[in-house]
């Protein structure tokens, strides 16, 4: 029972990262390709480990939020305008989660 609990929890944590990369890159074809080379291989990077060992799956899984938490609040893409040249990003309530610790500038748009 251990062992398949804690591999539901790794498949879990696997598809995680991949809901994350999707809602993160979804316009972005090259971005959406290396991300998910890059889950793969982290992932497979750690296949070795035994589910047995508890401390390490705990720390990998430790790291898989923290990766999930960075890409969810930590990265936001911006598209170019063709019409004015301006870049304009698309802010979800996730980037504004910890907005008033951050070094940013809001920009309003003229109405």
């Amino acid at each position: 029972i251990i062992m398949s609990t804690a591999r539901s929890r790794v498949f879990a944590a696997y598809r995680k990262a991949f809901r994350a990369r999707k809602e993160v890159f979804s316009r972005d074809a090259l971005a959406m390709r290396e991300s998910r080379k890059t889950i793969r291989e982290e992932f497979g990077k750690n296949r070795h480990i035994a589910i047995a060992d508890a401390t390490q799956l705990e720390g990998l899984l430790s790291m898989v939020d923290e990766a999930v938490d960075f890409l969810k609040h930590g990265v936001m893409q911006a598209e170019r305008n063709p019409q004015s040249g301006n870049f304009v990003a698309k802010v979800t309530p996730d980037h504004m989660q910890d907005i008033e610790h951050a070094n940013v500038e809001v920009i309003t748009p003229e109405s």
